[in-house]
């Protein structure tokens, strides 16, 4: 597969029903680093958490490559939006604990599965479409080749720290104003328990609430 990538759109879709995120405003972490970082890199890059903000169906369909998270309660919602990628013609990535640990089934509806932490196998895997080779160099990494699932290893190697200009990018994304009054009007945090931060003492980014 080998495809030119401008727009990127990260989506965390809704449960139907009550789950341990659906009274907490602030969103899993995954889409929002990732869209972090391909922001820094350039892409054009879209962020729904459907918990704080509807997803927009024509951001969807516009897009080159949409990467989907999916917790158990929410994959069947994951699979429809990934069908529905995929139909359009765009790439339709899943991530997420509930496909880390059914890829198999994951790869029914999407062209690709990251497992675990994706923060370099969806780098590795945005730059491998753009060329279109080095697939089975990405670890984390499932897809089919010649109708066959393919599981690359996991990277065990220990994730490093997280540089000032890394982590800056991540202040343009505010909540909702809706939301803001939930959130006493002040601050509110995205905590990265997994990746510290260079020269700093605690893992808080926090942007300021307007």
């Amino acid at each position: 597969m080998r495809r030119t990538l401008k727009k990127l759109v990260f989506v965390e879709p809704k449960s139907t029903h009550l789950h341990i995120y659906s009274r907490v405003c602030i969103p899993r972490l995954g889409s929002v680093l990732l869209a972090t970082i391909m922001r820094a890199k350039g892409y054009d890059v879209r962020v729904y958490i459907e918990d704080i903000h509807d997803i927009d169906m024509s951001e969807i369909y516009s897009a080159d490559l949409v990467a989907i998270s999916a917790i158990t309660s929410t994959a069947p919602q994951s699979y429809r939006l990934a069908d529905k990628v995929r139909e359009a013609g765009g790439i339709a990535v899943l991530g997420g604990t509930h496909t880390s640990f059914l890829p198999d089934e994951g790869l029914q509806h999407a062209d690709f599965v990251v497992r675990g932490e994706g923060e370099f196998a969806f780098q590795e895997l945005v730059d491998a479409i753009q060329s279109g080779e080095g697939f089975e160099k990405i670890q984390n990494l499932s897809y089919l080749s010649d109708g066959r699932a393919v599981h690359l290893p996991e990277r065990r190697q220990r994730l490093p720290l997280l540089s000032s200009k890394e982590r800056s990018p991540v202040r343009h994304l505010q909540p909702p104003r809706r939301l803001r009054p939930q959130l006493n009007n002040h601050h509110w945090h995205l905590l990265l328990p997994h990746r510290p931060l260079r020269h700093e003492t605690h893992s808080t980014l926090t942007a300021q609430a307007e």
